[in-house]
């Protein structure tokens, strides 16, 4: 069917610009849309047959510009790269959407395994995954002082302080002051009854407390997990430990093996440093806190991310040669007129 200018009806719709802006803000409200919904319910969205048909259309409009400009206006080079750009891109999405996979592993310490989870579909890797470490690296519970809280009863005082070892405080008029001794990050009581820290890990921290009062002095063991719990003997006085341990960084030491390709290696997976090999990515996930022998990792597996990245870099390629030569001729003196 052809238009009375001698053109294409059809042609000149599937490339005309007011259809890529018709679709172009179509999809825009549908994933605004779709970003409101709850995470459960976005798939019933982004995953739909006529979201789908959205991109598709979308992709045909861009493919008939491109063609048009590449056939009868090859001067446009930078607006077809942009074109071909975001079809690069649209490209990429579906093919991580058809591909695409996202799962999980759990290992524990010594264990290995080429296998991983897709929900409840067991997925099986081309590699083997062993855990031969984690462990937590926590900030420093000494760097802005300890949090501790004071209260003597018969004199009506409350406070709060950012205490530092070996640092004495005076508690106003209330005839007791008091300094912090030693902090151990994980108490416990060793075999001859002495308090000992068996790790650096903060599972039990405890503060010792040297307190001089109206009728002497005392030495009193407070714990921020077991606020309540104060082995002293001044019930006059009292205290409360608030330290809160800030977990610094989380770390699974992983060893690959592919017999495949004669390959065995060490990597740590930390969060936002995966561990990515043959296509695959493990991300640090989860990780027992009581334990710390226990590792959880998101597996995913997504080919159209390279895609989606090369589709960018032409997108970027294109939108410079679109401007190039105007900022180019903004930057050329105009000729000079004759005098």
């Amino acid at each position: 069917m052809k238009n009375p200018s001698g053109g294409n009806v059809f042609w000149e719709t599937i490339k005309s610009a007011r259809l890529a802006f018709v679709l172009l803000w179509a999809i825009i409200a549908v994933s605004f849309t779709g970003a409101l919904l709850p995470a459960e319910q976005q798939p019933l969205v982004y995953s739909s047959v006529w979201f789908f048909f959205l991109l598709g259309l979308f992709a045909v409009n861009l493919s008939a510009c491109s063609v048009d400009r590449i056939f009868f206006n090859r001067k446009k080079i930078g607006s077809t790269v942009t074109h071909i750009a975001v079809l690069l891109i649209l490209a990429g999405a579906l093919v991580s959407v058809l591909s695409g996979i996202r799962g999980h592993m759990e290992l524990s310490e010594g264990a290995g395994s080429d296998r991983f989870y897709e929900g409840d579909r067991e997925r099986q890797l081309p590699f083997s995954v062993t855990l031969e470490d984690f462990s937590l690296r926590w900030y420093d519970a000494a760097q802005n002082g300890f949090p501790v809280r004071v209260r003597v009863e018969d004199a009506g005082f409350k406070s709060a302080f950012q205490v530092r070892l070996n640092t004495v405080y005076p508690l106003g008029k209330t005839g007791y002051s008091f300094s912090a001794v030693k902090y151990l990050p994980h108490f416990i009581f060793n075999e001859d009854h002495a308090p000992v820290s068996v790790s650096d890990q903060p599972q039990n921290p405890a503060l010792l407390i040297h307190i001089v009062g109206r009728e002497g002095g005392e030495d009193r063991w407070i714990f921020s997990s077991h606020p309540d719990q104060q082995m002293g003997g001044d019930p006059n006085i009292r205290f409360r430990f608030d330290l809160e341990p800030q977990i610094k960084e989380f770390r699974s030491t992983v060893k690959v093996s592919d017999p495949s390709r004669g390959a065995t290696f060490t990597r740590d997976i930390k969060v936002n440093s995966p561990l990515e090999y043959r296509g695959y990515s493990f991300y640090q996930a989860r990780y027992d806190s009581a334990g710390l022998s226990w590792t959880g990792l998101d597996v995913v597996y997504d080919p159209g991310v390279k895609i989606v990245f090369l589709g960018f870099i032409l997108l970027n390629l294109g939108i410079i040669a679109i401007f190039y030569p105007k900022l180019k001729a903004s930057f050329v003196d105009p000729p000079k007129e004759r005098t």
